[in-house]
């Protein structure tokens, strides 16, 4: 979407009238898709000039178009300055916790700052969705450690050459996201912002919070996100960050399910909703690796065998 304070001339192949908010929201309902997202990320890297980023004015155009064309507005968003302006604007949903503190750090006494408390005071208030998506951060420091391949649960989850193919290539995959920092420093550093995420979704829970289920998966050029074993990381990570067996086994369902308008037919058991069930030999209120012991698998009424969607029984 184009913005009028953006200085560049758009490219003549370009239709300026394509690209307002009104044109965009319409296009993305006609495709039949329920979610807008946008983003608001001034960048990675502070030796860089900024990414451009939305005015206030643009973003409530664009939740408003969203509405109109009843969609959900989801908004890329990770660090204190996104959170900040995406939490006064009100969107639907952010995609992304607030572990990029900018100038601030979280220090031995776990003390959350003021100034990102209020910050996620004014979501909570707002009643704005808060997707954590705490492993981007484990799956960018996945990258850091090596062994993290040798769990034997990816054999299930991904080919075995793709394995090896990973294993092959450690050194190469991490120096393409991280240069030639050495390894022990990133890990540390990774290991805080870890800890930012898992503290301030915490924070969120305890004080009412709309809080979501998400993975962003992949969120990078890392093996660390393996697709659906992704999910269940998510999941260990959350108990980790004291968020409660009940809640986690409500984002993954209802909540979430009501966040997206999907309520009337996913979400929770009952009649005239669709079938999608995960049938468990454990109870997910009482141990969180109950989401690893599924029996069945039920889509739309078919049930299916779990070893049916082993890695390791395509390749036998």
């Amino acid at each position: 979407m184009y913005q009028e304070n953006e200085d560049y001339p758009i490219p003549e192949k370009y239709v300026r009238e394509n690209h307002t908010p009104k044109a965009v929201a319409e296009r993305i309902a006609a495709s039949g898709a329920i979610v807008l997202k946008t983003y608001y990320e001034p960048g990675f890297d502070p030796t860089q000039p900024p990414f451009p980023t939305p005015s206030i004015e643009l973003m409530e155009e664009i939740k408003r178009e969203a509405h109109n064309n009843n969609l959900v507005l989801a908004v890329h968003g990770n660090s204190l300055e996104a959170h900040d302006f995406l939490g006064n604007a009100q969107v639907d949903i952010i995609a992304h916790g607030l572990w990029n503190w900018g100038n601030y750090r979280l220090d031995s006494t776990k003390v959350i700052p003021e100034e990102i408390k209020n910050v996620l005071d004014t979501e909570i208030e707002n009643k704005v969705g808060y997707m954590a998506t705490l492993q981007v951060i484990n799956g960018l420091n996945a990258l850091t450690n090596p062994d993290f391949l040798n769990d034997p649960e990816l054999e299930h989850v991904l080919p075995s050459g793709l394995i090896d193919y990973y294993k092959s290539n450690v050194d190469g995959m991490y120096a393409n996201v991280f240069g030639g920092a050495p390894r022990n420093i990133i890990a540390t550093n990774f290991n805080r912002i870890s800890d930012q995420g898992k503290i301030n979704l915490k924070y969120m829970y305890d004080h009412g919070g709309n809080i979501l289920f998400g993975t962003d998966t992949p969120s990078s050029p890392t093996y660390g996100n393996p697709p659906g074993f992704n999910g269940y990381l998510e999941m260990l990570e959350m108990q980790h960050a004291g968020i409660p067996l009940s809640k986690i086994l409500a984002m993954a369902t209802i909540e979430n399910a009501k966040a997206f308008k999907l309520d009337k037919e996913y979400g929770t058991v009952e009649t005239g909703k669709k079938a999608n069930i995960l049938l468990l030999n454990k109870n997910p209120l009482q141990d969180v690796t109950a989401y690893n012991a599924i029996e069945q698998v039920v889509i739309h009424g078919v049930p299916l065998n779990r070893k049916t969607f082993s890695a390791k029984g395509i390749e036998e």
